[in-house]
C-alpha cells in the first residue's frame, strides 16, 4: 500500500472501483451525485494496484442546523459528507478522522 492520503477530484477518481460498489448498491442516487461533483475534491487511499481503500468527502456548509437538539446557531462549519474506509487492521480509518478534524482546523492529539 502506498503511505500517504491524496486529495483528488471527484473526475480523477475511478467511480467503477469495486470499493463503490456498496455505495452504490446502498444509495441509487450516488452515481448522479458523484458525478455531480466532478470539479470537488475528495481525500483517497490507494493500494499498491491502485485500488481504493478509503474516501472522504468533506462539505462546508453555511447556517445554522436545526434538525438537532440543542440547535446549532449560524455559522460556517464542515460536514463529513462521505467516509468509507475498508478496513484491514491498520490506523486508516484513525488517519482519516485526524483529516478531516486538521481540515476544520480542530485541534487533535
Amino acid at each position: 500500500m502506498s503511505d500517504f492520503i491524496q486529495l483528488k477530484k471527484f473526475r480523477d477518481i475511478d467511480l467503477n472501483d469495486p470499493f463503490f460498489d456498496s455505495l452504490k448498491s446502498d444509495y441509487p442516487e450516488f452515481e448522479s451525485w458523484f458525478f455531480k461533483k466532478a470539479d470537488d475534491q475528495a481525500y483517497v487511499y490507494e493500494n499498491d494496484e491502485g485500488h481504493l481503500e478509503a474516501f472522504l468527502y468533506l462539505k462546508v456548509e453555511n447556517g445554522p442546523v436545526t434538525d438537532i437538539t440543542p440547535p446549532l446557531s449560524d455559522k460556517t462549519r464542515v460536514k463529513i459528507g462521505t467516509l468509507k474506509i475498508n478496513p484491514h487492521g491498520t490506523r486508516l480509518g484513525e488517519r482519516f478522522i485526524k483529516k478531516a478534524l486538521d481540515y476544520g482546523n480542530i485541534p487533535f492529539e
